[in-house]
């Protein structure tokens, strides 16, 4: 199955979230599906948890998810997610955040 995870941030937060995020998908990866995580993390971003090699990480990179975001860059995050969940073309998507991810 191909899965994809979305979070708003993981870049080095060690938290029960992004534990609980890391392992689920590893244990997927494990059991041969296909996973891919989408988190609005800047391109250097690092997990403090260790994530798979065969996880791809899609990292928006616009804005930082602490910060309110104004109208143009929610437009321009909402056509950057569409555009990588068609690219993905996953089965099932899992949130681990409500709002936008809604």
């Amino acid at each position: 199955m191909n899965l994809l995870f979305a979070y708003r941030a993981i870049d080095g937060i060690a938290g029960g979230i992004e534990r609980m995020i890391a392992r689920v998908m590893n244990e997927m990866v494990a059991r041969g599906h296909t996973v891919s995580l989408l988190t609005w993390d800047e391109e250097e971003a690092q997990s403090f948890y260790s994530i798979d090699d065969r996880i791809a990480w899609h990292k928006l990179n616009m804005g930082h998810y602490t910060g309110k975001a104004g109208s143009m860059l929610r437009i321009r995050r909402a056509g950057a997610v569409r555009k990588i969940v068609r690219k993905i073309g996953p089965q099932l998507i899992v949130c681990f955040s409500d709002g936008p991810f809604m």
